[in-house]
């Protein structure tokens, strides 16, 4: 209700009472004055009473759509953790999906170095061992090749000679 008709109803009441006071108590009339006064102050509590339980309805709402805002808010906050979350975690997985495989290329990478540098030495071991076994059977061979052609009787008589044959055609007891 607005200001100006409880205003007026306010008016009305003090105006009974002011009326009320000029009339002699017991009388008819006085009665039937009582009745409609006490009629409008009850509707004046009324009215005060309806609009402070519509007030409070209204501070109610408020709250209740305050508290709505508040929960949506929340909701919509807990939603971008989640999202937030769920990201961080794919972030995660792919990088260690990328460490992994990091690894494992670095792994394979080092591994074939490693068959690489094996297959060298094994080379360079067998080309020493063959070489181990070649040269001095050339150098065996070109010294007696040598030897007999500087002794040209056929017969060996220096003991470089001797040694070169001797090495190449081993004697067997």
């Amino acid at each position: 209700m607005d200001n100006e008709m409880r205003q007026l109803l306010r008016d009305e009441i003090q105006d009974e009472m002011k009326y009320l006071k000029e009339m002699s108590v017991g009388t008819d009339e006085y009665k039937v004055t009582v009745e409609g006064l006490v009629k409008l102050v009850d509707r004046a509590i009324e009215i005060d009473k309806l609009e402070a339980e519509a007030l409070e309805r209204a501070e109610k709402q408020k709250y209740a759509e305050e508290a709505a805002e508040i929960e949506r808010e929340l909701k919509e906050r807990q939603v971008k953790v989640a999202e937030l979350a769920a990201e961080f975690e794919r972030d995660l997985k792919t990088k260690q999906n990328e460490s992994a495989n990091a690894v494992t290329e670095f792994e394979n990478s080092l591994k074939a170095k490693q068959a690489e540098s094996e297959d060298k030495d094994r080379l360079i071991r067998n080309i020493i061992a063959v070489t181990g076994i070649v040269v001095p059977s050339l150098i065996t061979i070109w010294g007696t090749l040598k030897s007999l052609k500087f002794e040209e009787t056929g017969s060996v008589t220096t003991i470089m000679g001797r040694g070169f044959i001797n090495k190449l055609l081993p004697k067997t007891k």
